[in-house]
């Protein structure tokens, strides 16, 4: 004899004509995270059995439309108390969070969800109710050997799965971009009810590989609130900007006098930084070390911004090497300094004077060095030495599988720079269990 109640509505002697379990995957169908029920069944009602059928129900029972009205009601409501016995034996999996006194026993997926209902008067006393309904639960593979009636729902992981892709996209300079695309999902029965996002970290945030730059992370909920969708991009950069800047961008430019008897440097910088209570990241911090690169970079060239004295030594009335101008951009309203530096530098055999002036309209005065000169004309059919995975040689990785039994199966608590990535790759982005994709399982 089977017996359905859903949302304390009993239904008696029901006949069923579905009752289904099968594995759902997530999408890109490489782990199981629940098992969907999907029952049909259809009964006959009848007054006299009003007790049985809604022991909730307080109202007078005055034909069979008064009872049906308070059982379709009952049964429309989504997220209710489920359960499904044959002979006395449970066949629904018990949900982590079905405590007496809680006022809703969803399933894994903000459930179970009503697919069909119909309730059809017969006669005054009697009507007839087909009803389905689906439900997914994770449940556990391990039983209890103390229990005749099957698996024993131990507590598992709050996450379902957690899976990604990545690509990268290698430029013409061998630089590459790498993008991570992917999702994590929870259960809506998790014990310590937390929300999606409450997990973001260990689940969503990926270390900065050496030698690149975040250029933007993109989290969407899904909208059953269960979802956390993630894109993670990472450029790989030259050089890294200077702390505290996110952002730099500089030129130094080196000029000269026709005779050579005067060099001038030029430096122009631009930083940009973050928004931060830290003192550390503050503008102050930001305009401060706009300043010392700008300077260093000068005095490296052959700036003197100490006295002032003259170029040759303290008895030479020459020109000195000494600071010209210098123009500093405060954002008012972002957190950017820009710096614009111009020193004269003492004077070097570096010269545009000693070669006659006639000499600039030479026609080789257009020709460029390395690409079009006679000696690189047979080398011009000749490509750079590209590489397979560019310079920064990234793994490509995907999680490992994953088992929702196992309660510490995330990945490690976020931070700003993972180890490289090269060749074996790092074991951040990978799951702390399971195994790894083309790896042999261990048991």
């Amino acid at each position: 004899m089977s017996l359905l109640t859903y949302n304390d509505i009993t239904l008696p002697y029901a006949f069923s004509t579905n009752f289904s379990q099968k594995p759902i995957m997530e999408e890109s169908n490489t782990d199981w995270y629940c098992t969907e029920y999907d029952i049909t069944v259809q009964t006959v009602l009848s007054i006299p059995y009003t007790s049985i059928i809604a022991p909730s129900y307080t109202g007078t029972v005055t034909s069979a439309a008064s009872l049906m009205k308070y059982v379709r009601q009952q049964l429309s409501q989504p997220r209710k108390r489920l359960s499904y016995k044959f002979n006395d034996v449970e066949l629904i999996p018990t949900p982590q969070r079905n405590i007496v006194g809680t006022t809703g026993t969803p399933d894994a997926e903000n459930g179970p969800k009503i697919k069909e209902l119909r309730c059809t008067l017969l006669t005054d006393t009697t009507f007839l109710v087909h009803f389905r309904v689906v439900a997914r639960y994770w449940e556990t593979t391990s039983s209890d050997s103390a229990s005749t009636l099957g698996a024993t729902q131990a507590q598992g992981s709050p996450i379902l799965y957690n899976r990604w892709s990545e690509t990268v996209v290698i430029d013409d300079c061998m630089m590459s971009t790498r993008y991570r695309k992917g999702k994590y999902q929870i259960r809506s029965d998790n014990l310590e009810g937390i929300r999606a996002d409450a997990v973001r970290s260990p689940m969503a945030v990926v270390g900065v590989p050496a030698g690149f730059l975040r250029v933007s992370s993109k989290y969407t909920a899904t909208p059953d609130g269960l979802g956390i969708q993630y894109d993670i991009v990472d450029r790989e950069v030259y050089k890294l900007p200077p702390s505290p800047a996110f952002r730099a961008q500089g030129t130094y430019t080196e000029s000269t006098t026709v005779t050579g008897a005067q060099r001038f440097g030029k430096v122009q910088l631009i930083l940009k930084g973050a928004k931060s209570s830290d003192p550390a990241q503050s503008q102050m911090t930001l305009f401060r070390k706009g300043l010392q690169i700008a300077t260093q970079k000068l005095q490296n060239r052959g700036a003197n911004f100490g006295t002032g004295t003259p170029i040759g030594g303290a008895t030479t009335n020459g020109p000195t090497a000494q600071l010209m101008y210098c123009e500093c951009h405060i954002d008012m309203y972002e957190n950017v300094i820009e710096i614009d530096m111009m020193s004269r530098l003492v004077p070097g055999n570096q010269t545009i004077g000693g070669i006659p002036i006639a000499s600039v309209f030479h026609p080789k005065v257009t020709e460029t060095p390395g690409s079009d000169s006679p000696d690189q004309i047979n080398a011009q059919n000749t490509a750079p030495a590209y590489k397979d995975r560019g310079s920064a040689n990234i793994l490509l990785q995907a999680a490992a599988y994953y088992d929702p039994n196992l309660l510490d199966n995330k990945l490690a608590a976020g931070r700003m720079y993972s180890s490289t990535n090269p060749t074996t790759g790092d074991a951040r982005v990978q799951m702390n269990n399971g195994t790894i994709p083309g790896a042999i399982p261990t048991s």
